[in-house]
């Protein structure tokens, strides 16, 4: 395992933030799998599950057995963790400004789309090689993209880590609630074993909200270039 620490810019005079990055396996694998929990800092079952996890992934990168570069994130906001009001977390919302921390102001569709509409060639019938393209344009985006402030940052840092991922898992959860995945609707085929091997017993799909979480930050993109190139063959 790889501890990486990365440094966000302070949100104010004399303030620093720090997100923590768990990385197991080869971080040269051919799958990348991204798993974060407590973008709402005060849902902290998700982060429970990500100690219990790391235990597990400790032991199966000791035994060689993974085969895919695996990045954990147990606690991936550390500006609404710091949101202590009378010893109660309330990190669901950015006290400064009242957003929501799982509604993000990063378009990434609008950051690529130019980029490969201006590379008449990137995309044609090789699925992987246009993946391979789109994650290229992506990366290119997010490091061009400039955010304007903390929650910004944190999106954005997140996002970086994330966007290349085959496998994404945000870990939320509620007061008292039945376990549930939320995905697009032409995932379901994938996402199927996962709802049975985690209990899940509701299942929510939709292919677009107007909320832009996490989730739906990275997978949207995808689904909309499918619908500006519907020539190429785009997963």
């Amino acid at each position: 395992m790889r501890t990486e620490h990365i440094s966000l810019l302070p949100g104010s005079i004399g303030r620093q933030y720090e997100l923590s990055i768990l990385h197991f396996g080869n971080e040269n694998a051919g799958q990348k799998i991204y798993i974060q929990a407590a973008l709402h800092a005060d849902e902290l079952p998700g982060a429970l599950v990500c100690y219990h996890l790391r235990e597990q992934l400790l032991a199966l990168e000791a035994a060689n057995r993974l085969n895919a570069h695996i990045v954990l994130v147990p606690m991936a906001n550390p500006i609404g963790s710091a949101q202590t009001l009378h010893h109660n977390i309330s990190g669901r919302f950015d006290l400064a400004t009242g957003r929501n921390y799982n509604r993000l102001t990063i378009d990434l569709h609008t950051l690529v789309q130019p980029i490969l509409s201006e590379q008449a060639n990137a995309l044609a019938s090789d699925a992987a090689a246009n993946v391979r393209a789109i994650r290229q344009a992506m990366r290119q985006a997010l490091a061009q993209y400039r955010p304007i402030d903390a929650v910004g940052i944190l999106h954005h840092t997140l996002m970086q880590l994330a966007f290349d991922a085959d496998v994404v898992l945000d870990l939320h959860c509620d007061h008292h609630a039945h376990m549930y995945l939320y995905t697009l609707s032409g995932l379901w085929p994938v996402i199927e074993p996962l709802a049975r091997y985690s209990g899940s017993t509701c299942q929510l799909m939709a292919d677009e909200s107007p909320a832009n979480g996490f989730d739906e930050a990275l997978n949207m993109p995808w689904l909309k270039l499918q619908r500006d190139f519907p020539a190429a063959n785009i997963p």
